[in-house]
């Protein structure tokens, strides 16, 4: 019972393409330890192709089953009766043997599947590195250009002779409005000392 239950759990889980009527001539085909009673005493082994013909025979027969008893529910884990049926005709060492194959195949795609999880994390790695050289590499780019511009602004002999200009125009402006100033509190001084003197001569001129 415990490797019919093995025997369920792994099947499901493998993809085959052959037929129900194959799985019943493969046993018509093949000795068996239960049904040959004259030949108890010889050993029955079964070849690698014929275990994963078998395997596949019944993997399709139990998916076919399965999927006519019940095609909305696909998580079913009891076997359908023409599965079982068909375990049934099958010797203990035939199963022993399929259970066996079944086990191998789990192996391997465990440790593919670990192989590419590994090969997974590997790529993600190199990518994170990638990036991270990638925003160094940037960051530095960045810091030379402003570096550039900051040089361009102030170091430029253009920009100094400019600048030059500028700050001479601003001093000229500067003395320009100095002299505007004291030629207007000149004249504002002129005009009060007419008054004054106008005043003096005429008091009631205003």
């Amino acid at each position: 019972m415990e490797a019919h239950a093995a025997l369920q759990a792994k099947t499901s889980q493998q993809l085959a393409t052959s037929s129900c009527s194959s799985a019943a001539s493969f046993h018509d085909s093949t000795p068996s330890v239960k049904d040959d009673t004259t030949n108890s005493k010889v050993p029955i082994t079964l070849s690698a192709a014929s275990v994963n013909d078998l395997a596949a025979q019944l993997t399709t027969l139990w998916q076919r089953q399965k999927d006519q008893h019940d095609p909305d529910n696909h998580e079913s884990e009891n076997p359908p009766p023409s599965l079982t049926a068909a375990l049934q005709k099958i010797g203990s060492r035939e199963k022993n043997e399929l259970l066996l194959r079944l086990l191998e195949q789990q192996d391997t795609l465990r440790t593919q599947r670990s192989e590419v999880a590994a090969l997974g994390e590997k790529i993600a790695a190199q990518l994170l590195n990638q990036q991270h050289e990638l925003r160094q590499k940037y960051r530095e780019q960045i810091s030379q250009l402003e570096t550039q511009l900051h040089e361009a602004l102030h170091f430029n002999p253009q920009v100094a002779s400019l600048r030059a200009k500028v700050e001479e125009l601003e001093e000229s402006n500067r003395e320009h409005e100095q002299k505007l100033r004291f030629a207007v509190q000149k004249l504002q001084r002129s005009r009060k000392r007419e008054k004054e003197l106008k005043m003096m001569n005429d008091p009631l001129w205003d």
